[in-house]
C-alpha cells in the first residue's frame, strides 16, 4: 500500500523511527540494529515501507533500502516466521549474505 515515505527523520526510538512528511509523523518500526542505517535526526530520508495487516494491528514496517524490503516481504511468507523475526533478520544480513547462506545451506 505504502511503498516509501519521503520527509524529515524526526526521531528514532528503540523499535521504530519517525518520519515527518507534510506536518504528520509516520511511525515506522525496525529491528534495532536497522536504525543507524536511516541517517541521522533532522536529515531528509527515504524510507521503503511495508504495512503489515493483522486482524487487530496495522504496522508500518521500513527498511533503507528496496532489496531490504524485498527479504523482508521473501522472509514472511516463511510459515513460522513474522514480521519482527524477519525485520531482525534483515538488521543482522545483507540481501546479498542472505542469498549467500540459502545457497551454501
Amino acid at each position: 500500500m505504502y511503498a516509501y515515505l519521503k520527509g524529515t527523520l524526526a526521531a528514532r526510538l528503540n523499535d521504530s523511527v519517525v518520519i515527518e512528511n507534510n506536518n504528520v509523523g509516520y511511525q515506522v518500526h525496525a529491528a534495532p540494529e536497522l536504525l543507524e542505517r536511516f541517517g541521522a535526526i533532522g536529515k531528509d530520508i527515504t524510507v521503503f515501507t511495508h504495512l503489515h495487516v493483522r486482524e487487530d494491528v496495522l504496522m508500518l514496517y521500513g527498511f533503507p533500502t528496496q532489496e531490504d524490503r524485498s527479504m523482508f516481504e521473501l522472509l514472511i511468507t516463511v510459515s513460522g516466521i513474522g514480521p519482527k523475526v524477519a525485520s531482525a533478520m534483515v538488521g543482522t544480513l545483507s540481501p546479498g549474505e542472505f542469498a549467500l547462506a540459502v545457497i551454501t545451506g
